[in-house]
């Protein structure tokens, strides 16, 4: 990941919790530099995304035992160059 997104980061926005669950929202912003990690996949483009996700984890008794990542990849592949973005 850190190849095919070189200058990566992952800003969080914010953070919630109850009951043995918590979840975070957040954006991940980078260079779609490489593709070394997916040969047969998408090509690079070079160009920039700023991406929001959300991450929701269940914590029974203080333990992580489930981690779910929710992300608009559409808006990725439209901000790579990769998708038309809908017309106005």
């Amino acid at each position: 990941m850190l190849v095919d997104y070189p200058d990566i980061n992952f800003e969080l926005k914010s953070v919630f919790g109850d009951g043995g669950w918590t979840c975070d929202d957040w954006v991940m912003t980078s260079n779609f530099a490489d593709n070394t990690m997916n040969k047969n996949s998408l090509p690079a483009t070079g160009k920039t995304f700023a991406v929001r996700a959300t991450s929701i984890y269940q914590v029974p008794n203080g333990k992580f035992s489930r981690e779910s990542n929710y992300y608009d990849n559409v808006a990725f592949l439209q901000q790579v160059g990769l998708m038309p973005r809908r017309p106005k």
